[in-house]
């Protein structure tokens, strides 16, 4: 889960008002509204069990039509458009010190990335695990070595009437898509469900996996911001470049940066892993027949090519607030199933469940409401 999000998002998110504890407060909602997101689908895969995400669940509700327009969207929105995301964000932390164009590095790595996938699923996963523990490591120290410039007496961790009114705003609520597709990968598990042996760990990574990320997140953006500054990092980018070279100097900057960089390949593997079984979902789906294959070759080259597409016709920004749209409509009919679908009375479902699924659809439906009123008028 923790990727390319919190490493690009930051300086989208703060605005003319924005404080230090409105940040905060965006990544603390991003993680309770990812938890409930957790509840809801631990409820349906218990009912549903297989791979597929989003697909499955609404094959299963809403019949096989509809599962495939969701599927086209999911396939192309919420895989392809990430992968390209998170190869633009690897190109921009490393563009200052490879000699080579920014798309031209993108599409280097997602062909490399989908090569080793092609080869092992064993492979793959092995490099999937060991980038996540370099990944988590570099964060660790980033964040140990930024506790000195914690200091809680400064302007940055002040507090006014001004910023508080900002949490209460349409700004605040657009900037929560931001952080909304920055807590996106809560719900890979559920696309490899059927490849994973372990079904308890996959349980657990609903919940132990969104509380872990939200406590990174929000030390890592605090310490973003008590490094460099929120004025600083506004509009950027690759601010963890930005807060590295701050905090180390322009040499020790340098490397960090370019470990970041070569870290973010570890999401990009995952979107790979992930959405060419949702392709492969969506294929069964429509031929009505199952694949039993252990690598999805087609469906992999398939997401690869879609992916260097948007690399080579898309900017950055509009491709993230597209995609976190996007994302989060398909989530919203999945869990709004729980509460609205008059098939879903065989569930039995806690009136805590409910609650957690209300909420999610609420807040969601609010932040991509206030997006397309600012986008229109």
């Amino acid at each position: 889960m923790v990727g390319t999000g919190v490493f690009t998002s930051l300086g989208y998110q703060i605005s003319e008002h924005s404080s230090l504890w409105s940040i905060v407060l965006l990544w603390v909602i991003g993680g309770f509204t990812a938890f409930t997101g957790g509840i809801c689908y631990y409820q349906l895969i218990k009912q549903y069990p297989d791979s597929g995400g989003e697909v499955h669940f609404i094959n299963e509700l809403y019949g096989s039509k509809l599962s495939i327009v969701v599927a086209l969207l999911s396939i192309v929105f919420g895989f392809a458009a990430p992968v390209a995301l998170a190869a633009l964000a690897v190109a921009s932390y490393l563009q200052l010190y490879v000699p080579f164009a920014a798309t031209q590095i993108a599409v280097v790595t997602i062909m490399a990335v989908s090569g080793v996938h092609l080869l092992s699923l064993q492979i793959s996963s092995i490099a999937q695990r060991i980038l996540f523990v370099l990944k988590i490591a570099l964060i660790v120290v980033f964040i140990c070595a930024a506790i000195p410039h914690m200091d809680v007496s400064t302007k940055t961790w002040q507090m006014s009437e001004s910023h508080l009114q900002h949490m209460l705003s349409g700004e605040f609520f657009i900037a929560l898509m931001f952080v909304h597709y920055s807590y996106s990968g809560w719900n890979t598990c559920i696309y490899v469900f059927r490849e994973m042996r372990n079904r308890r760990t996959f349980y657990y990574s609903l919940f132990i996996s969104v509380i872990l990320a939200t406590v990174v997140y929000v030390l890592l953006n605090v310490s973003f911001i008590s490094v460099s500054g929120l004025a600083n990092l506004r509009g950027v980018t690759e601010v963890g470049q930005r807060a590295a070279n701050d905090l180390f100097g322009a040499q020790v900057g340098a490397i960090f940066s370019t470990l970041i960089g070569i870290l973010l390949i570890a999401n990009i593997s995952a979107m790979i892993w992930s959405g060419s079984r949702v392709s492969l979902k969506t294929e069964e789906i429509l031929w009505k027949r199952s694949n039993d294959k252990p690598i999805p070759a087609k469906h992999i080259l398939l997401l690869m090519l879609v992916s260097i597409l948007f690399v080579l016709v898309s900017n950055f920004e509009s491709l993230l607030i597209t995609t976190s749209f996007i994302l989060s409509l398909s989530m919203i009919l999945v869990i709004g199933s729980l509460v609205f679908h008059r098939n879903q009375s065989h569930l039995k479902l806690r009136i805590t469940t409910r609650l957690c699924a209300v909420f999610f659809c609420i807040i969601t439906l609010v932040s991509n409401f206030y997006y397309l009123y600012h986008a229109f008028f």
